[in-house]
């Protein structure tokens, strides 16, 4: 049957992208020390004291139609991938080891799209209490992934124009079905009741998880925010307690008139505040709104930027990518990921880590300038979430838009709790 050969393939696609773990160098690791995964799920014995395991398990499988076109046969393969770490700081290593699986998968989504169709999706992590590992002080997680694929022998091979963009249509615009979270937080179709900042004149047009953007032109530095905040009092202290990941495949549209100021494009974690203007982003030390996390695209030097607001009284810091793919109108979407690691995934002595992918690949990885467990130089005062935002600058009749899909945030434990914990208290 051509769904178990492709089960096999799938275990096999993950055991390459798992033996890369603390061996690729281009990718920024917590794990030092190499893992290599095994097939089947953990048995007798448990691991030696003072040692780390993979282990990698098909779970189970369904065939069901994927509703487009002609390809009516989907197969949904479930895997777990177990951590395991049998060190006295077990607990913490096997989460370390956690961060650098779910990395390793994520920098492969693309491999894994060109392989079986429509590529993987993370699931949940949770703890498993196997009566062996306990008593032997082992500590044992379980990352779950799901991979989607077209089952060969049912699926047309000869798709006409329409089908590929039928499915290129459904990965971007169904909520949920493509890179699901533990939880996520998809755009609403009512921006007013959002908070955030939106220049009065602006357009706005959605159809289902697509937002598009128009701010009037002749405004100088209008902006368009959309800010999720899921806990209202709840300090964002929380966000840099755990690990997140913030992302959006966002559109560049046609800007007209003089592109010249602070006109950017991106996905933030925080506000610069109502009395901020985009205008005065580089220069201002006010952090009455607490800090400010941006990845964005400025269309000014045409370089993809991290931009920094620690709210310690001093400007944001501002590093530029060192390579800039081209992002023009319509035709170069990216898909913008920021992903957090706190010291306790980086490691005992170790910095914060921000990690900023383009179609997932890692441009950039950023290490925060402190190592304390809250990190509050990062956010002192904050009240407001991950979010999005467009700002069009000082040009003369600058009409500037963007089209917004697919927001996401991934943040396990915290965006799981239903009254989630003060750090603070």
């Amino acid at each position: 049957m051509a769904g178990e050969d492709l089960e096999i393939q799938m275990l096999d696609q993950i055991e390459i992208e798992l033996s890369k773990i603390a061996v690729d160098t281009s990718i920024n690791w917590v794990t030092t020390t190499p893992v290599p995964p095994r097939m089947g799920v953990p048995g007798d014995p448990v691991p030696a004291p003072n040692t780390m395991a993979l282990y990698v398990q098909h779970v189970n499988s369904n065939v069901g139609s994927d509703g487009v076109a002609t390809c009516q046969h989907m197969l949904d393969a479930t895997f777990h991938i177990w951590c395991a770490s049998s060190y006295e700081d077990g607990q913490s290593r096997m989460l370390k080891l956690k961060s650098d699986v779910i990395t390793a998968l994520l920098a492969a989504r693309g491999t894994f799209r060109e392989r079986f169709s429509y590529g993987l999706v993370l699931g949940a992590f949770s703890f498993s209490a196997d009566e062996a590992f306990v008593r032997a002080g082992c500590a044992l997680g379980i990352q779950e992934i799901h991979i989607h694929a077209l089952v060969p022998e049912i699926a047309e091979d000869d798709m006409t124009e329409a089908q590929v963009l039928a499915l290129i249509h459904q990965e971007l615009m169904t909520p949920g079905k493509y890179r699901v979270r533990d939880t996520f937080y998809p755009v609403s179709a009512q921006s007013v009741n959002q908070p955030g900042r939106r220049t009065t004149g602006f357009s706005e047009q959605t159809y289902g998880a697509l937002r598009g953007i128009s701010l009037p032109g002749a405004t100088a530095n209008a902006i368009y925010e959309v800010v999720e905040n899921p806990y209202v009092s709840a300090s964002q202290f929380a966000m840099f307690n755990q690990e997140w990941i913030i992302q959006a495949v966002i559109n560049r549209g046609n800007h007209q008139g003089v592109i010249s100021g602070n006109v950017f494009t991106g996905i933030e974690l925080g506000s610069f505040g109502l009395n901020t203007s985009p205008a005065n982003w580089l220069t201002t030390t006010d952090g009455s709104a607490g800090g400010c996390i941006q990845m964005r695209y400025n269309h000014v030097s045409a370089k993809f930027e991290l931009s920094i607001f620690l709210d310690n009284g001093e400007p944001a810091i501002v590093t530029e990518f060192p390579v800039n793919p081209v992002f023009g109108p319509d035709l170069f979407q990216k898909e913008f990921r920021m992903h957090y690691r706190p010291s306790r995934i980086t490691g005992v002595g170790s910095s914060p880590t921000i990690d900023c992918y383009l179609n997932g690949e890692l441009m950039l990885s950023h290490v925060c300038p402190t190592d304390e467990f809250h990190n509050p130089e990062m956010f002192a005062t904050p009240t407001l979430g991950p979010g999005y935002f467009l700002c069009n600058g000082t040009g003369p009749t600058t009409l500037s838009e963007t089209g917004f899909y697919d927001f996401r945030v991934y943040q396990p434990d915290f965006y799981d709790h239903p009254n989630p914990p003060n750090p603070l208290s």
